[in-house]
């Protein structure tokens, strides 16, 4: 698996289109976090995806492309990364635990 680097251009657009989501407020919570923490969580949040109580974030982008829901690719890219898989801070929802 590739490393994930929060800092690469190719999350730009996807930063920009979770901004919009949020209205482009700051993010709550979100001291030492990065523009892919913050794609995550507009993710998470986005009821259009299904429910992400009791799956990962991988697992949910699977069911929700299976179900024609067209979720973003960018986050499916994110959570294939080394980090994505194994950091539960990526692969995990904001609601775990």
């Amino acid at each position: 698996r590739e490393p994930l680097d929060p800092q690469d251009k190719r999350w730009d657009k996807a930063y920009g289109v979770a901004r919009a989501k949020m209205g482009h407020l700051p993010p709550v919570h979100a001291e030492k976090q990065t523009r892919v923490h913050h794609i995550l969580r507009v993710f998470d949040m986005s009821y259009e995806y299904g429910p992400c109580i009791g799956v990962t974030r991988l697992q949910r982008w699977e069911r929700a492309r299976a179900l024609g829901l067209n979720p973003p690719q960018e986050v499916h890219d994110i959570l294939v990364t080394r980090e994505g898989n194994d950091n539960p801070d990526y692969a995990q929802s904001v609601l775990y635990e």
